[in-house]
């Protein structure tokens, strides 16, 4: 009985470090959601952090090139340079046939303070 309960737990332990490992691989403040309708990619959505802009460019290029047809970039304070950054040297140095769609730029509260935002959609023309 001890047995099998470890190589339960042994089989746990290696699924949790292979999810572990995948998720550190990432990019910490990127995140990607493709929304599907009818089984194609409809848009993904990349948050940008502290990164390089090209690691950002290069997702975008990545989400174009599985197939989405659009691209929403989103950037709060500081970051929003290196969004603009990073959709400018997807659009000229990665891409062609994409074109800005939408820019929308706000005011977000945070902790009581008040947060620049910005909202960046590509798509293909």
């Amino acid at each position: 009985m001890k047995r099998k309960v470890a190589l339960v737990i042994s089989f746990h332990a290696t699924i949790a470090m292979a999810i572990i490992s995948f998720i550190y691989s990432i990019p910490k403040n990127t995140k990607f959601y493709i929304l599907k309708k009818d089984g194609k990619a409809m848009q993904s959505i990349i948050y940008i952090g502290n990164k390089a802009p090209i690691k950002y460019a290069t997702a975008v290029a990545t989400e174009f090139n599985k197939g989405a047809d659009e691209v929403l970039i989103k950037a709060r304070g500081r970051a929003i340079s290196t969004a603009v950054d990073a959709c400018q040297i997807s659009m000229n140095k990665f891409l062609e046939g994409i074109e800005i769609k939408d820019i929308k730029i706000f005011t977000e509260e945070i902790e009581n303070r008040n947060v620049s935002a910005i909202e960046i959609l590509l798509g293909r023309i």
